[in-house]
């Protein structure tokens, strides 16, 4: 992740298989509270992965392979997840 300016990163990932499958991931302020908002919506995460810097990404994906998340620093109370590099 690279930082742009004051709370503008950007996080770019080169991965051949994925061509023509999109990834976004959105880096939200409270993170608990989204993933418990859309999931009161009906929806789960299929992944949560958890970083070594302490951040951390709940991974949503749709029937085309196509791949949104949202990552958000602090306390994890998203269910257990190895840390990534």
């Amino acid at each position: 992740m690279w930082t742009l300016a004051d709370n503008r990163s950007i996080y770019i990932v080169e991965a051949q298989a994925r061509v023509g499958n999109g990834v976004v991931t959105l880096f939200v302020e409270d993170l608990d509270t989204q993933v418990a908002e859309i999931a009161a919506r009906g929806l789960d995460p299929a992944e949560h992965e958890v970083y070594a810097t302490g951040a951390r990404k709940a991974v949503y994906r749709d029937p085309d392979g196509n791949e949104i998340g949202l990552a958000g620093r602090g306390a994890n109370t998203l269910p257990s997840a190895s840390p990534r590099a």
